[in-house]
């Protein structure tokens, strides 16, 4: 093993101060740096020198050396590791080893978001380490989506559901992502829809893709800027349920059960996994007896769900996104995605009301504006 440093930084130089032109300057303490220029911003750390040795065998004398014992050996792609070798890199290599050292106790769930957020960060993404999001390049690089990702984020009932992933609570993480390729990427059945949440399957990653794909009736950026809130909280709903899923699945596993996320379940299985729900969350136990464990039953329980017990939560969201909506814009826009036959919340309103909120929701699109445009 490799001793490595922990990551509380002192600075010898500052931006123009005379720092190290050597892409992974030598931290070591009383080195005082080599020569040579710097210019750079002022959040910028030159001959940066971690303190406090992590033990083990040998020594490790630069932060990078450092994140490479923390992770597993080659963890990171080559490029990744190369681009964060850089000493511009030196205050996100201080975020990423304090996230999974000091905040995360080494834990692999950190690791592995660690490795998946650099990695978004050099191409192009951006990555909230306190709520474990990341979003990568291709929806940071749709400017009206992020737009209106940036707007939800200043409503409260939205940053309360981001919030459900930070690190003190959470076993699951959230990155966000944009699809032009959606039609050929997944079953046709989905062409239609403007996002789709993607479970973790062997990772704790929980993945929401944005159809962007201009082939597909579903294209997001073809609707309204109202429509693209409504799928953002929609789709947060959903990872938020696969949040809880996945924190039974976890319970499930201490109690050694045979449950792997990762692989298709037998039907043995997949009861301890709906068992292993009943004492933790209830709700989402309940809809899985009822819709999606019985086949005589409409199934897609989270919409069931969603429908019956989440659409004040959409409609509280859409208040603190914009208070000009209408209590019937507000009421039509949160069936977005469950106004469908087989929603039974759905089925039980009368005709005239599915009428007039289907009215409603075509009205909006035809009229309200979208950025993307």
């Amino acid at each position: 093993m490799v001793i490595g440093y922990n990551v509380r930084w002192t600075c010898t130089s500052g931006p123009g101060g005379g720092g190290s032109n050597n892409p992974d300057p030598d931290p070591n303490p009383g080195s005082g740096g080599s020569g040579g220029s710097g210019d750079g911003g002022d959040d910028e750390c030159y001959d940066c020198l971690p303190t406090e040795p992590i033990p083990g065998d040998e020594e490790c004398t630069t932060s990078l050396c450092t994140l490479d014992t923390v992770l597993e050996p080659n963890a990171l792609e080559a490029g990744t590791r190369l681009w964060m070798s850089s000493q511009y890199r030196q205050a996100l290599l201080s975020d990423v080893l304090d996230f999974i050292i000091y905040e995360n106790d080494n834990s692999d769930e950190s690791k592995l978001f660690s490795i998946e957020g650099m990695e978004a960060e050099r191409n192009g993404g951006e990555v909230d380490y306190e709520e474990k999001v990341i979003v990568d390049d291709s929806f940071k690089d749709n400017q009206c989506l992020m737009n209106v990702y940036e707007a939800m984020g200043k409503a409260p009932i939205f940053d309360n559901y981001l919030q459900n992933f930070d690190s003190d609570m959470s076993v699951a993480n959230l990155k966000f992502g944009a699809d032009p390729n959606f039609a050929s990427n997944r079953d046709q059945k989905y062409n239609n829809a403007m996002a789709i949440t993607n479970p973790p399957l062997n990772s704790n990653m929980i993945n929401i893709d944005f159809n962007t794909d201009p082939s597909t009736s579903g294209n997001i950026l073809n609707k309204p800027d109202v429509f693209k809130a409504v799928s953002l909280i929609h789709e947060v709903l959903h990872a938020e349920m696969c949040r809880k899923m996945l924190d039974a699945v976890r319970a499930a596993e201490n109690n050694q059960t045979t449950l792997d996320w990762a692989n298709d379940w037998t039907p043995i299985q997949f009861q301890q996994f709906v068992e292993s729900l009943e004492n933790k969350y209830f709700g989402i136990f309940d809809y899985y007896t009822r819709y999606d464990w019985d086949e005589n039953a409409p199934n897609n329980a989270q919409h069931q769900q969603m429908a019956q017990h989440y659409r004040d939560v959409v409609k509280q969201t859409l208040t603190d996104y914009d208070p000009n909506f209408t209590a019937a814009q507000k009421e039509a826009l949160s069936w977005i995605g469950l106004n469908s036959a087989n929603i039974v919340a759905w089925q039980n309103l009368t005709p005239i009301e599915k009428q007039t909120i289907n009215n409603t929701i075509q009205n909006i699109q035809n009229i309200f504006p979208n950025g993307c445009n």
